[in-house]
């Protein structure tokens, strides 16, 4: 489309000036407008430079509309920063490989991340011929109908958090299940687990740890460059569950809640579909930061935009597919820009 714009407004100006190849004039060149060469319309005729310097305003006119359409065409709002992702491998079953799960668990959470040259807007119903659940049935796994469900309140886009489930049936408290998934690009992969008699209640503790504050470089999502790296005071929180509940750490989503109104999901890139309150090496962990360059703020994700000062923190925790939610109490921290 660019270079369609730029043939089109070359064509265009050439036609409103009037202008021909260079020729060969007493061995020089000189461009020619019409039959009168630019060398004679230097040298006099008012009339004739009055109509050039007419069509050399409407040229600059032309030409400034059309930058104005190449950049509408080749940078529109959504796509307006130079970044490119790759595939993300971060996807699959979130819990171990072999498991377990309290007994009013609904499934085990897998995660999609965005992969719209895949299988842009594929439904959940669309995605179950890709699974398999089977139940431990003596010594051998017998095949069940499976269920994939979409949980809420995590991603906007095609990315998400699906339960994984026998359909239209409750887990068996003690029996050992199999879910297995062909994944796009990454093979097969499965999960075991084993149905505890215990349930996950509302009323297990669950508590928040807060490092000490430290101002550093951290990179962070920033627009036009997929990520980058700015001055802040950063502080790493982390979920405590009870003993009883820690078991099922693995099983759950969590949350980070800012202000009493911020889900923060701190990212690392533009690219990043990582699940909240997750990285890598940890779970229940999250790290909460605080831009102490102002004018990074314009180009940071929305997640990266904390202002210095002090800010009241949460974490919550769920049992996907289900009502339950754990709570932690408010914990206070102060986001300071300077260095001890």
């Amino acid at each position: 489309a660019a270079v369609a714009a730029l043939g089109a407004w070359w064509l265009l100006e050439r036609t409103l000036l009037g202008l021909k190849p260079a020729a060969s004039y007493h061995g020089r060149d000189v461009v020619r407008v019409g039959p009168v060469s630019r060398r004679r319309i230097l040298e006099g005729e008012p009339r004739m430079r009055a109509i050039v310097r007419s069509r050399l305003r409407l040229s600059a006119a032309v030409t400034t509309m059309t930058v104005l359409a190449l950049a509408t065409v080749t940078v529109p709002p959504s796509d307006a920063h130079a970044c490119s992702c790759a595939f993300d491998r971060h996807w699959g079953f979130l819990g171990p490989a072999q498991g377990r799960l309290p007994a009013n668990a609904a499934g085990v959470p897998w995660f999609r991340p965005h992969v719209p040259y895949v299988e842009e807007g594929l439904p959940a119903n669309k995605l179950e011929h890709r699974f398999t659940a089977e139940i431990l049935d003596g010594s051998e796994y017998r095949q069940l109908p499976v269920s994939v469900r979409r949980t809420d309140g995590f991603f906007d886009d095609y990315a998400g958090v699906y339960v994984v489930a026998p359909k239209d049936e409750q887990l068996q408290p003690g029996a050992t299940y199999r879910f297995s998934v062909d994944q796009a690009g990454e093979g097969r992969q499965q999960v075991i687990v084993t149905v505890d008699h215990e349930t996950l209640t509302e009323e297990a503790a669950f508590g928040l740890d807060a490092s000490s504050v430290t101002v550093e470089p951290v990179t962070v999502a920033m627009g036009g460059f997929c990520a980058g790296r700015v001055e802040a005071a950063l502080v790493h929180i982390e979920g405590r569950l009870s003993q009883d509940a820690a078991r099922w750490r693995e099983q759950l989503l969590y949350r980070t809640i800012v202000d009493d109104a911020i889900f923060w999901r701190a990212r690392s890139s533009m690219c990043s579909t990582d699940v909240p309150g997750r990285t890598e090496s940890a779970v229940g962990h999250d790290r909460v930061y605080a831009t102490c360059d102002p004018s990074a703020i314009d180009f940071m994700d929305i997640d990266g935009a904390l202002k210095p000062g002090h800010h009241t923190l949460k974490m919550e925790a769920y049992l996907p597919g289900t009502g339950i939610v754990l709570e932690t109490a408010d914990k206070s921290v102060n986001l300071p820009c300077w260095r001890s």
